[in-house]
């Protein structure tokens, strides 16, 4: 099973944290992340141990990898709307992809899908 950009939370109610306008509008619970990351080789086979950092300005984060073997996936950061810088690097190889611009609406972000080969 490949989680694809959203995590249900054990919550009750809206999830009016997560957005600020989510307050008068009923939410889902669901936490969305803002980047879904596939990193593979010039070959394209899936690499799931590569180290993946997304940055916007004055923030980064390293997202977290879902599975151990292909199928396998990059998450986050969550419910974070901005312009990424999407890195990854493993084993001295690395790919980058800029001006990855992920959206909201009133209650989430609109996640996006980014692919990056390593060489």
């Amino acid at each position: 099973m490949r989680i694809t950009g959203a995590v249900t939370l054990a919550v009750a109610g809206t999830a009016a944290w997560l957005l600020p306008s989510c307050s008068s509008v009923n939410c889902t619970t669901e936490l969305r992340m803002a980047l879904d990351v596939t990193v593979r080789t010039r070959a394209g086979t899936e690499i799931c141990d590569a180290i993946v950092t997304a940055t916007d300005g004055d923030f980064s984060a390293q997202l977290s990898p879902q599975g151990h073997t292909p199928p396998c996936a990059y998450f986050g950061p969550p419910e974070r709307r901005g312009t990424y810088t999407v890195n990854a690097r493993l084993d001295g190889q690395t790919a980058t992809i800029t001006g990855i611009r992920v959206t909201a609406d009133q209650c989430h972000v609109h996640p996006r899908a980014v692919s990056l080969t390593l060489g």
